[in-house]
């Protein structure tokens, strides 16, 4: 991520925990003309599609719904605003001290010669959260390929660097060993 020089942060707290450790809104799309078909009219109806970071210990249901209450309590110019749930994905938190969230970072430190870093990444997964909800003391390790920097993942020109799959298949092997002897 990266914030162009004398461009102000919102909200409080660092950088990480306003990514991953609040709640947050993201404007994923919006139906709109683009600079090319626009002109000067009023357009009668205007679409976006958010997305809401729910952090977990909270009701994600709850949550959502206060967004949605917000938002339609937002009228300028007594507009009409339609707000619909699509779906909810429930948070969920990993136990870093469980044996294989221990035995996966120090893999990952032998195959990549460095200490590891929590970041918090995919608290809002929902599947990670029905698996946890099946079977709730696993511990859940989503990792792979996706150098955040280089590797542009899910965008259209996503890439991989055959190093970094490398290393991925040594952290892997390394951490079957290692949870298996744990």
């Amino acid at each position: 991520m990266r914030i162009l020089p004398g461009v102000a942060f919102l909200g409080t707290g660092s950088l990480s925990d306003r990514i991953w450790m609040k709640p947050s809104v993201t404007v994923l799309g919006m139906d709109l003309p683009n600079t090319a078909e626009a002109s000067n009219v009023l357009l009668p109806e205007v679409t976006a599609k958010l997305s809401m970071r729910i952090i977990p210990g909270s009701d994600a249901d709850a949550q959502l719904e206060a967004l949605m209450a917000h938002l339609r309590a937002q009228r300028p110019w007594k507009c009409e605003v339609v707000v619909e749930k699509i779906k909810t994905g429930h948070p969920f938190a990993v136990d870093e001290s469980h044996p294989a969230i221990v035995a996966a970072k120090d893999a990952l430190m032998d195959a990549y010669g460095s200490p590891v870093e929590s970041i918090g990444s995919g608290a809002s997964i929902p599947l990670v959260a029905s698996l946890q909800k099946v079977a709730p003391g696993a511990a859940i390790v989503l990792w792979g390929v996706e150098d955040t920097e280089k590797s542009r993942i899910h965008a259209s020109d996503e890439s991989v660097d055959p190093q970094e799959i490398e290393r991925m298949i040594v952290a892997q092997t390394e951490f079957i060993q290692k949870f298996a002897a744990s």
